[in-house]
């Protein structure tokens, strides 16, 4: 049986051009980069292309990325750093709708005494830029800390506009962008932003492999004590074939028409919504991401429809890959105002560069039988 790979938000095929560019760094660019010998300064002139490749398509400086282990690490960095260095102001300000490493670390820091300020979510699952006004107080605010696009419904906030009102404020502000990068737009010279995380696995590099984006001059202090490399902002020896990967795969994914991507995902969302009797797009009001598909199917146990889904080769998710197995119905759908069990009815289908019309045809087909499936051993139960 052919699988067919529809998760793409929880991580990307690796390019093959990514693959073989690691495996070139590990033969050719073995040493530690913060050495002073040639083979470190190979290792050295390696991650500097994956910064400069970071800084070229996002329209920013190569100085202002510092390469890590992903993207959970990138956001610790980004709220660690700016509490330390805004050690002052002790509220911080995110959403009830972030990835579950940023509620982690904002649950430490209110048990540390901090100010954790969760403005909600809109029934289109975007944050309320004045909302997060309201609460970004100047006088006692450290951070605005706030996930770009969702990575379970694929809603994209209005980020622009909240950046410039945050900036005359003077109230640093940090973007979780994980899921953006290949996908939207992001143009560093026209957001002023302080700090953006990405990661490099969910557009095709090898795990391990992630960034932050600090502008010059913003309110931030290293994180990860230990070491000097980063320019003095990050411990950890550099993961030179990683950075090798990520090179490979920014050059490889800023040749993927995200156009395409969506017209296959708008021509799935009709067959479904056509075929279906009670299915409805989750944040269907929004902008979303290109390739993201969140249905809420009511009368259908997630979990059992995608162990069924499974076993038929097709691979979905119903959320967040960072919290599978929970049996609590997803935070983010619940901000958004959904009951309990339609959040626990909900699926999210992500699509990318390799998939193809003939396998969402083939999924749409399949999904349809085991709904009824689903929906008619429900019934007998009850």
């Amino acid at each position: 049986m052919e699988r067919v790979y529809l998760d793409w938000n929880a991580t990307a095929p690796v390019w093959p051009e990514a693959i073989e560019a690691a495996g070139q760094a590990m033969r050719d660019a073995w040493g530690n980069a913060s050495s002073l010998h040639e083979e470190g300064r190979r290792a050295s002139r390696t991650a500097d292309l994956a910064r400069q490749a970071l800084a070229d398509w996002t329209k920013s400086r190569a100085i202002e990325w510092i390469l890590t282990s992903g993207g959970t690490e990138s956001i610790h960095a980004a709220i660690h750093g700016c509490a330390a260095a805004r050690a002052g102001k002790k509220r911080i300000v995110i959403s009830k709708g972030e990835h579950s490493c940023t509620l982690g670390v904002c649950d430490v820091l209110e048990r540390q005494g901090w100010e954790i300020v969760r403005v909600g979510l809109r029934s289109d699952g975007t944050w309320d830029p004045q909302e997060v006004l309201a609460a970004a107080d100047p006088a006692t605010t450290a951070l605005v800390s706030l996930i770009w696009a969702n990575n379970e419904t694929g809603a994209v906030s209005d980020a622009g506009a909240l950046a410039g009102e945050l900036r005359a404020r003077r109230v640093p502000f940090h973007l979780d962008a994980v899921q953006c990068l290949g996908r939207i737009p992001v143009d560093l010279s026209i957001l002023p932003v302080g700090l953006v995380s990405v990661s490099g696995h969910k557009f095709g590099a090898p795990k391990g492999i992630g960034a932050l984006f600090v502008r010059q001059g913003a309110a931030w202090s290293r994180w990860m004590q230990g070491g000097n490399q980063e320019r003095s902002r990050r411990g950890g020896t550099v993961n030179v074939p990683g950075a090798a990967g990520l090179t490979a795969a920014i050059a490889r994914s800023r040749s993927v028409e995200a156009g395409g991507i969506e017209s296959l995902r708008d021509g799935m969302q009709c067959q479904i919504l056509s075929t279906v009797p009670d299915v409805r797009v989750v944040a269907s009001a929004a902008r979303r991401l290109p390739n993201t598909l969140c249905l809420c199917v009511p009368g259908c146990d997630s979990s059992t429809l995608l162990d069924r889904l499974d076993a038929r080769g097709f691979a979905v998710s119903s959320g967040s890959a960072c919290t599978t197995g929970l049996t609590d119905p997803s935070h983010v759908l619940l901000a958004m105002g959904m009951s309990p069990e339609d959040a626990h009815a909900t699926i999210r289908v992500s699509i990318g560069p390799a998939t193809k019309a003939s396998d969402l045809d083939a999924f749409g087909r399949v999904l349809v039988e085991e709904i009824a499936q689903v929906r008619g051993r429900a019934v007998a139960f009850q």
